[in-house]
């Protein structure tokens, strides 16, 4: 696996834990992992047979915004978007 930043995860098992980590909370988060001060968070989109067919998230700046505000202030508004687009499938 290749590194982008000092952040990124590279490793199986870190690779497995984040992934475990994020079918529990029900959504995904990178924390300057792909680019350097760079924050983004998404949820997935799954059709009525459960498979996920897209997503919806949004990035801010590291320096802007931590990661757990990030989460605070915009996951509610992706839920929501999460929920209506569900309605369309």
């Amino acid at each position: 696996m290749r590194a982008y930043t000092l952040r990124t995860v590279v490793s199986v098992d870190a690779m497995a834990t984040v992934i475990a980590q994020c079918q529990a909370l029900d959504y995904g988060f990178s924390d300057e992992e792909i680019e350097p001060g760079v924050r983004s968070v998404a949820v997935p989109i799954r059709a009525p047979d459960g498979r996920t067919v897209a997503s919806v998230g949004l990035s801010a700046r590291s320096e802007r915004m931590g990661l757990s505000e990030l989460v605070q202030r915009f996951l509610p508004s992706l839920r929501l978007a999460q929920s209506r687009a569900l309605d369309l499938l």
